[in-house]
């Protein structure tokens, strides 16, 4: 995911602290869970998914990335961007970006509207003839219009 215009140091060491890998994380009113997912990049143009915490929570990967948007990248609301300058945090940065978390769950942003959806595994056709489908219903089939 990537993080236009990057996070300043401050900005970045400040959320570095919500990451799974941190020494000490840091706990925030109404975050999703105990451990973020996200890591922010070190230049700060970017959030990379901790690929270890994914496939053992991938419920928490996107509440994670809207949280993250919603308090402290693009603060939506005024509590949120008082909170946020308070910690030196300036808002105003789009997310975008897409992954695929277990080949399964795609997760995008695009200017901080974050959506997920499930994908599905190709299927093969199977196609059964009509008159086997009747003899495996155990009768005759029937006819409808």
């Amino acid at each position: 995911m990537t993080i236009d215009p990057p996070l300043h140091q401050g900005e970045t060491d400040f959320l570095a602290g919500f990451s799974s890998r941190s020494d000490v994380r840091r706990i925030w009113p109404g975050q999703p869970s105990t451990r973020c997912p996200w890591v922010v990049t070190a230049d700060g143009s970017g959030l990379a998914l901790d690929p270890d915490l994914a496939r053992t929570a991938v419920e928490v990967v996107a509440p994670w990335l809207r949280y993250l948007c919603r308090e402290f990248l693009a603060p939506s609301s005024v509590e949120a961007m008082h909170a946020a300058l308070a910690q030196g945090l300036r808002g105003g940065h789009h997310l975008s970006g897409v992954v695929v978390v277990d080949g399964l769950h795609e997760i995008s942003a695009h200017r901080n509207r974050i959506a997920e959806r499930v994908l599905l595994p190709a299927q093969d056709a199977v196609v059964i003839p009509f008159g086997e489908r009747a003899i495996a219903s155990g009768g005759a089939a029937r006819h409808s219009l």
